[in-house]
C-alpha cells in the first residue's frame, strides 16, 4: 500500500521507482519477532589480571581498571592500555595511590545507594557478594558469588595478588604463582597479535536469539540490532554498559561487547552500521582522528537510514517498556 492509501502492483527486481515509503525499504529487517524465547546462561571463568580484586569492609570488589579510568572524576592515570590493558603493576606509586582513592570513593557511593544500578560506575566497580570458594588450583580460586534474583555466578580469581586471598582462612600467595604467570605471558603474546586481551568467552548449551537495544557512553543515541549467540563472556571491558532489551555478555540486560583502544566488538548484527547512523559517524570521526585527517564540517546526511533507525528504536523500546 502506498502512503496515500492506494495500492499498486508490485514491480519486479530492479524495475521501477521507489515508492514514497522508501525510508522503510532499506533492505534489512529492522526487528524480529516478538516474544523470543529466553534461555538460562552458563558461567564463564575470569582470566588474567586486568581486573583488580580488593577487600573493603569485608566484601571483595572486582574493579575494571580501564573502565574506571575512562570516567573523568575517577581517572588515576594517563596510560591508555590500548592493547595490554591497565594493570596494577604497571602503575606508578602515585597512580596506585590515586587508584586507591578512586576505588574507596566509588565503593562509598555504591554502598550508600547514591549511584543507580546499571550505571557505568556500578559496572566498573562491582561487589562479589557472599563469596564462596568451591575449588582451588595451584593458579587460581574458583568461587561463586550472589547476583540479582538470588542467583549464583561463578568467577575465577587468579593467584596473582601477593597477600590476597578471596575469603578468610585461606593462605594467600606470597608472590604470583609462576605457572600462572607463564600462562598470562602466553596470553599476552597472543593478545598483542590479535589486538584483544583480558576476557574469556565460553560456549553455552543454550542459544539467545533476540532483538537488542544497547547504550554506550561513547555517543548519545541507543544502538539497535539483533543477536543470535550461544556463549557467555566474562571480564570484558564492555562497549555497551547496559541493554534496555536483550542478553548481554553474561546476563539479561547486562553489559555487552568489548572495547580496547580502537578495537570495538559486539555480538549485534543488523548490519549494525547500516542500522545505526550515529555509530557509523562515531567510527568515521575516530578514523579521521586516528589518521590525523581534517574532519569535514558536516558528515553525509542519511535521511532514509535515520528514519528507519527511528522506526526500529520506537518499536523495540515499546517492547522493552521504555
Amino acid at each position: 500500500m502506498n502512503s496515500d492509501g492506494t495500492t499498486s502492483r508490485p514491480c519486479g527486481d530492479a524495475c521501477g521507482t521507489m515508492p514514497s515509503c522508501a525510508p522503510l525499504s532499506v533492505p534489512y529487517v529492522p526487528f524480529q519477532q516478538q516474544g523470543s524465547q529466553k534461555y538460562s546462561q552458563a558461567d564463564a571463568l575470569a582470566n588474567g589480571t586486568l581486573f583488580l580484586m580488593a577487600r573493603i569492609n569485608g566484601t571483595v570488589w572486582k574493579i575494571n581498571l580501564a573502565m574506571l579510568n575512562n570516567q573523568d572524576t575517577y581517572r588515576f592515570t594517563k596510560k591508555l592500555g590500548a592493547l595490554k590493558g591497565l594493570r596494577w603493576e604497571i602503575l606508578s606509586g602515585e597512580e596506585q595511590e590515586r587508584l586507591k582513592s578512586s576505588v574507596l570513593r566509588a565503593v562509598s557511593l555504591l554502598t550508600s545507594g547514591q549511584v543507580m544500578p546499571g550505571s557505568l560506575l556500578s559496572v566498573a566497580v562491582s561487589p562479589l557478594s557472599d563469596l564462596q570458594v568451591v575449588k582451588e588450583t595451584p593458579w587460581k580460586w574458583v568461587c561463586t558469588h550472589s547476583v540479582s534474583n538470588g542467583r549464583q555466578k561463578k568467577v575465577s580469581i587468579p593467584k596473582a595478588y601477593p597477600g590476597f586471598a578471596p575469603v578468610p582462612g585461606l593462605e594467600p600467595p606470597m608472590e604470583p604463582a609462576p605457572a600462572r604467570w607463564v600462562l598470562i605471558g602466553v596470553s599476552a603474546a597472543l593478545a598483542l597479535l590479535l589486538g584483544l586481551a583480558g576476557f574469556s568467552t565460553v560456549e553455552s548449551d543454550k542459544r539467545a536469539p533476540e532483538d537488542v537495544v544497547a547504550h554506550t557512553s561513547l555517543w548519545d543515541s541507543p544502538v539497535v540490532g539483533f543477536m543470535n549467540k550461544c556463549s557467555v563472556t566474562e571480564d570484558a571491558n564492555p562497549l555497551f554498559h547496559r541493554l534496555s532489551l536483550g542478553f548481554g555478555n553474561g546476563e539479561d540486560k547486562g553489559p555487552e561487547g568489548f572495547m580496547s583502544g580502537n578495537v570495538f566488538a559486539t555480538h549485534l548484527t543488523g548490519p549494525i552500521l547500516v542500522k545505526n547512523p550515529d555509530f557509523t559517524d562515531f567510527l568515521i570521526r575516530r578514523i579521521f582522528e586516528r589518521k590525523g585527517w581534517e574532519l569535514p564540517e558536516q558528515l553525509p546526511v542519511l535521511p532514509y537510514e535515520r528514519e528507519a533507525y527511528e522506526v526500529t528504536l520506537r518499536e523495540l523500546m515499546g517492547r522493552a517498556g521504555g
